[in-house]
């Protein structure tokens, strides 16, 4: 494990389009608006990049800070109920202040020092804007992660796996009201509160919580992630930049599997989507050596499981992810559009706790309510 500070926007762009791959559809918006604000922080003079967990002091204090909630449904808030409640003026103005306040008010209740930051999950902002609270902060932000993708519950979590709670915490949404939760009876409970909070709250909220130790905090930590997501983008972009075909190249680079080539026919939204979670199945028609057949791709935030004619292909917790199939260039859910030449893939976990009794429990399809058992990524020599 190494730090690396990344120097230009070149460097940028990798990073970004690695995350906005483990991110599998979710974890924040797409690639080009994080790469220009971490573009922006690199030409002020703020730090981007990465530490080692075994490079900050086994005392210093470490937390996390992330966005809850799903996308607001069209036409955004009633505004009769914004007048009745006296939400009339923001007091945040993006997802990135609200999460600085949280973490500025969590580590005021507890009297502590700031000493790192740890992202929850891999994707795009999602990764981002931790980085970027631990550089106005003044302190590191950590290479790693708690999941090593992205995922749609506080619950799955690499913490979870190894019995540690996510409290205490503090949620705060962009009108100001601030929720402080000492301690809890499950994580999945305080994924409940945040849902609420969302619905409440008429938008998603923020959270700062996961107050460890960074010697503790090491033990549930998914290292290296934010190398990995680094060494994919790159591995795209060499294969661009050398005529050849990024989805195979970035395949082979993770260990993967290419699932399916076609263009997307369709996305069927769930009513159920909403301030709490995005829920939607993108359809996808078959091309090239895939012609005639179809795939389909469940999603909740991010991609969980994909069919190949009606047979499950592949399932969370492995990375599912869906590329442009001219550039490679991984998409966000909201991102995937109708007419759409793109190309399934997916990977192992970068963690192997994801594949044990208790990873699939929080993060296979059964957690998600289907009748499914857990189908791993195909491997390359079977």
């Amino acid at each position: 494990m190494a730090t690396r500070r990344l120097e230009s926007r070149t460097e940028i762009e990798d990073f970004v389009h690695g995350l906005v791959l483990f991110g599998t559809g979710g974890g924040g918006g797409p690639a080009d608006p994080v790469i220009e604000r971490l573009t922006t922080a690199l030409d002020a003079g703020s730090p981007v990049g990465w530490t080692d967990i075994a490079d900050i002091p086994p005392d210093a204090w470490t937390f996390s800070v992330a966005g809850v909630g799903g996308k607001s449904p069209p036409g955004g808030p009633d505004p009769a109920v914004l007048q009745r409640t006296g939400l009339d003026r923001l007091a945040f103005a993006d997802p990135q202040q609200m999460q600085l306040a949280a973490a500025r008010r969590l580590t005021e209740l507890y009297g502590v020092q700031p000493g790192a930051v740890i992202a929850v999950e891999l994707g795009s902002s999602n990764t981002v804007n931790p980085m970027l609270v631990a550089a106005a902060l003044g302190v590191p932000f950590v290479d790693g992660d708690y999941c090593g993708r992205a995922k749609p519950e506080i619950q799955q979590s690499t913490l979870e796996i190894e019995g540690r709670g996510v409290w205490p915490l503090v949620f705060l949404d962009r009108w100001g009201d601030v929720v402080h939760i000492p301690e809890a009876a499950s994580t999945a409970m305080v994924d409940r509160i945040g849902r609420h909070l969302c619905s409440a709250a008429l938008g998603g909220v923020a959270v700062a919580r996961s107050l460890l130790p960074a010697g503790q905090a090491s033990q549930a930590l998914v290292r290296g992630s934010c190398e990995a997501a680094y060494l994919a983008g790159c591995t795209l972009r060499h294969a661009r930049e050398q005529r050849g075909d990024p989805v195979s190249a970035v395949v082979e680079h993770l260990g993967g599997a290419h699932l399916f080539d076609g263009v997307v026919e369709s996305t069927e939204e769930d009513p159920e989507s909403g301030y709490q979670f995005h829920v939607c199945t993108h359809h996808v028609t078959g091309s090239g050596s895939f012609h005639g057949r179809r795939c389909a791709i469940w999603v909740k935030n991010e991609h969980h499981i994909v069919w190949v004619d009606d047979v499950p292909a592949v399932t969370s917790p492995d990375i599912i992810a869906v590329l442009d199939r001219v550039s490679g260039r991984p998409l966000t859910n909201h991102e995937i559009v109708p007419g759409q030449a793109v190309a399934v893939i997916a990977s192992p976990p970068l963690d192997p706790r994801w594949r044990s009794p208790k990873g699939l429990a929080l993060l296979g399809p059964r957690a998600f309510g289907f009748g499914l058992d857990y189908v791993p990524t195909p491997r390359a020599d079977a």
